[in-house]
């Protein structure tokens, strides 16, 4: 299948809560697949675990790929790591 132009616009969502003293985060990217990488690295560097890697499609072009991602700390840490992922995107 070839996307259309129409539906290549990529998502990215992220929640944070606070709990007690510390803030969770829960989240997933919507890239590329040389993005993905790039990605995953800076949210390991950030301690963000990476909770699922997939894809919802078959044979889609080009492919996408889904990146479930969560943490748990503070506030201003979860947001700067999620802030130099993002920044590794197209």
């Amino acid at each position: 299948m070839k996307l259309s132009p129409e539906m290549m616009e990529l998502a990215f969502m992220a929640n944070f809560e606070k709990v007690g003293n510390q803030t969770i985060v829960m989240g997933e990217f919507a890239l590329l697949e040389d993005e993905v990488n790039p990605v995953i690295s800076e949210l390991r560097k950030g301690k963000i675990e990476v909770s699922t890697l997939h894809n919802h499609m078959l044979g889609e072009n080009p492919r996408i790929h889904y990146v479930h991602f969560q943490g748990t700390g503070k506030l201003d840490q979860l947001a700067q790591t999620v802030e130099t992922a993002i920044k590794t995107t197209k």
